[in-house]
């Protein structure tokens, strides 16, 4: 018995749709990654994180339990 295996245009645009949203994934994966190990290895980085931190921490608005 001889099997055929058969591909429409349909299953081959899903199937290249996949591959190049796993490559996408892996891109973003490896760019925030970089951006991690940049800034833990950086000491500038890492002072800019600190005060951006600090700066967003400051922008926000008191609670209830923080007056008291």
């Amino acid at each position: 018995m001889r099997l055929v295996a058969y591909l429409d245009a349909q299953s081959g645009s899903l199937i290249a749709s996949a591959i190049a949203a796993g490559f996408a994934g892996i891109a973003v994966v490896f760019k925030v990654g970089w951006r991690r190990m940049v800034t833990m290895a950086s000491p500038k980085a890492r002072r800019e994180a600190k005060a951006a931190a600090a700066a967003h921490t400051a922008d926000a608005p008191a609670t209830a339990a923080e007056d008291a």
